[in-house]
């Protein structure tokens, strides 16, 4: 477990979904609760597109272990959809 918490790859996912979730809140946001929901929209987002990067096996936008490109595309798609529905 403590290996997992140790990844590279963890540190950078939520690094770059921290990152999305911030540009979104300044394009898009208007309060700390928007930033709550769009910071949850985006790593949780960014897990399920890392997840079908695994799954399908594409390696063209990759960073070591993280399917940068899917994880990218399903992290905005939710961050989109969690501003659609005001979450």
């Amino acid at each position: 477990m403590l290996d997992y918490l140790l990844s590279p790859a963890l540190w950078l996912s939520l690094l770059i979904a921290l990152i999305y979730a911030a540009l979104y809140h300044l394009w898009q946001g208007q309060t700390l609760r928007d930033l709550a929901a769009f910071v949850l929209a985006s790593i949780g987002g960014f897990a399920v597109g890392q997840a079908v990067g695994l799954l399908t096996q594409i390696s063209w936008l990759d960073i070591g272990q993280v399917n940068l490109l899917e994880a990218s595309l399903f992290c905005w798609m939710a961050l989109f959809v969690a501003k659609r529905l005001k979450v």
